[in-house]
């Protein structure tokens, strides 16, 4: 894990450079979902997530060095993504058993349009939410630099738990050398995620070249179901994966490739890697690893089709493997990266999986700040971390890969770790629409030199 620490240290980018994260809207912000009472569904913005089976909430294994003030009643509101709800559930429901009298109403989006929309224009408007999940670096309209640039997080540099932040990406949670979140862990930017008992059954086995994985997926399809699933609806899908990719064919041979962009040094249109990555795309669909409706396929639909066992995979966040366990819990799913030309080739594409910030607007500081110290404990943080199919901050500290990561150790000892481009790029815009832009891919009305165009075109935007 020495690896990881060395090169997730490199993912701070340059926060002047971020947009504001006040989003211009002319229609309202959608309205979220009502917020999880234990017999109500998972809440999407678009569509409904799947539903989630019931967590044991997480048990202490040993009290706060001191015992705490008891807090005065309070109603929280906090908003997050949807693919967190399977973590974050079980530890509201044991934060307000702890503490009678709190409690926090959690309110989830679908990634993607729907949350960059909502979350940012709720703010904007003095509407947010009492606690709220960012994402770290810059390049998002929710990430921790837009938050904390537009003033929406408080700063929590002096709180207790600071120190037991992951180490490598705690800087991407700064804003103006203040801390603004508490993060939850890291986990690779995109993986593939395949169901092992349908594997041993039919003979399978992992590719471990790019040309395997084509093999892969023509065998898969002659058994009657569909190869991998891929969200083609949702931009972040389309571009986090694509850049999973390009992990493989730009980072495994230059490291210093963002850095040259930024430089103006090279370009995506002249990048042969960022080309292989996008030819990739097109011969995996052409070659029917995916669904024939994957380009308008909403995340829902790419969990379920993954649970029910109608694909075989799911390329996307291992994040993601909370939703698809919360419907097939005997599901035994394991993992591996895209594989790249050569299996030497081949990286992890890590990022930093997100965090919570606290409202400058909050009228409950004290609980809200209880509730992240309560995070802050290594076990509930574990267990947040488990149910949501991340790697904890305490984990990756420890060098720890628990569960289903367990299938990716050797690149982690192998020094075969890359970090995430998505979270570095420039302006708030170039994830979106390059995701949307790779989805004409699909449809027929991009080609790859539009797409590399495009990111070229998106990159320079301010």
């Amino acid at each position: 894990m020495a690896a990881v620490c060395i090169l997730l240290t490199a993912s701070c980018g340059d926060d002047d450079d971020a947009d504001s994260a006040t989003t211009e809207a002319s229609e309202p912000a959608p309205e979220p979902t009502e917020a999880a009472p234990v017999e109500t569904d998972a809440t999407e913005a678009t569509e409904p997530a799947p539903e989630a089976t019931e967590a044991p909430a997480p048990t202490p294994t040993s009290a706060p060095e001191a015992e705490a003030e008891p807090l005065e009643p309070a109603d929280l509101t906090l908003v997050a993504l949807s693919s967190y709800k399977p973590g974050l559930d079980p530890v509201i429901e044991a934060f307000e058993a702890e503490n009678p009298g709190v409690t926090i109403e959690p309110s989830y989006y679908e990634a993607g349009d729907a949350y960059t929309t909502a979350v940012p224009t709720q703010f904007a408007g003095g509407n947010g939410s009492d606690i709220v999940f960012v994402l770290g670096g810059q390049a998002s309209p929710y990430s921790s630099t837009a938050f904390g640039r537009a003033g929406y997080l408080m700063d929590l540099s002096d709180e207790p738990w600071v120190e037991t932040m992951y180490a490598p990406t705690r800087t991407l949670y700064e804003y103006e050398g203040a801390l603004v979140a508490r993060d939850v862990g890291i986990a690779p930017l995109s993986i593939i995620s395949y169901n092992k008992d349908y594997f041993a059954e039919n003979s399978l086995t992992e590719p471990t070249t790019f040309a395997e994985l084509l093999t892969l997926c023509e065998t898969v399809a002659g058994l009657g179901i569909v190869p991998i699933a891929w969200g083609g609806a949702n931009p972040a899908v389309n571009s986090n994966n694509v850049a999973t990719l390009a992990g493989n064919t730009v980072q495994s041979e230059d490291g210093e490739w963002l850095a040259k962009r930024i430089a103006g040094e090279t370009t995506f249109a002249e990048t042969p890697g960022w080309r292989r990555a996008l030819e990739q795309l097109v011969e995996m669909n052409e070659g029917g690893c995916f669904s024939p409706g994957a380009s308008g396929a909403p995340l829902a639909d790419m969990v379920s089709m993954f649970a029910s066992g109608q694909s075989a995979m799911m390329f996307t966040s291992g994040i993601l493997l909370g939703q698809v366990l919360a419907q097939t819990p005997d599901l035994n799913p394991g993992m591996f990266p895209a594989p790249g030309d050569t299996a030497d080739s081949t990286r992890v594409t890590a990022q930093a999986s997100g965090g919570l910030g606290i409202w400058t607007g909050t009228d409950h500081e004290e609980a809200a700040k209880r509730f992240l110290e309560y995070v802050s404990r290594s076990d509930v943080i574990a267990g947040l971390a488990g149910g949501n199919s991340i790697i904890s901050s305490s984990d990756a500290t420890e060098g720890n890969l628990p569960g289903v990561y367990g299938d990716l150790v050797d690149y982690f000892s192998d020094d075969k770790v890359v970090t995430d481009f998505t979270a570095r790029w420039p302006n708030t815009s170039m994830n979106m629409l390059t995701g949307q832009s790779i989805q004409g891919i699909f449809t027929g009305q991009k080609s790859v030199d539009d797409v590399l165009n495009d990111m070229d075109t998106y990159f320079e935007q301010t």
